[in-house]
């Protein structure tokens, strides 16, 4: 599924896999931006002692490097997956 994230300027990804949720972060040898924004999520999911696992695929936006998707766990049955994603990275997902 394809989402803005308030403040970023391209649409990012969000798939679902073999029981996890993988959010599409940044490139990841990338700008400032993309760096702070790798940083933000380590950051933020550290601070909630959640394990970081990044894993790099193909992106409709990246080059040849691919993008840096974080994995999650899925959320709870019936629950909405982009405020899921929202909620473990404080971000504003619509």
């Amino acid at each position: 599924m394809r989402v803005r994230v308030r403040g970023w300027a391209t649409p990012r990804s969000i798939l679902e896999e073999d029981g996890k949720v993988l959010f599409e972060v940044a490139e990841p040898d990338g700008c400032f931006t993309c760096l702070s924004r790798i940083e933000h999520v380590r950051r933020v999911l550290a601070g909630k002692n959640i394990p970081v696992n990044f894993h790099t695929m193909p992106s409709d936006y990246s080059g040849a490097a691919g993008c840096l998707y974080v994995v999650l766990d899925s959320p709870q049955e019936g629950a909405d997956i982009k405020s899921h994603v929202g909620q473990l990275l404080n971000l504003h997902i619509s």
